[in-house]
């Protein structure tokens, strides 16, 4: 059947009457073998669909997998140091604000 394919129309006129019927048979003889493994094929997919549900194979359900959250990052500072420095921050704006109300005045 390659052979037929690979053949132009040129090529075939040169080819005798023997020849190109052995083509034609190679090639029906494929055709047909494919058509009957596709009927074949329907015809199975059919009688599945037509069988009740209770001789189907029951699939199982998918395992559900639960995803974790990634556990949060661990300061390298602890949380008595940051409270240090947010109190004297704090500190440090109390007295901007005190500076400024007595250059006001």
């Amino acid at each position: 059947m390659k052979e037929f394919k690979e053949k132009t129309a040129d090529e075939l006129k040169e080819l005798s009457a023997e020849d190109l019927a052995g083509y034609y048979n190679e090639y029906n003889t494929n055709q047909r073998a494919e058509i009957e493994a596709k009927i074949e094929a329907k015809a199975s997919d059919e009688e599945l669909k037509s069988k009740p549900v209770d001789l189907a194979v029951q699939a199982s359900a998918p395992e559900q997998k639960v995803i974790k959250p990634m556990p949060p990052e661990i300061s390298t500072i602890p949380l008595e140091s940051l409270c240090q420095d947010l109190q004297s921050d704090l500190t440090k704006y109390k007295r901007i604000v005190e500076n400024l109300k007595k250059e006001k005045n």
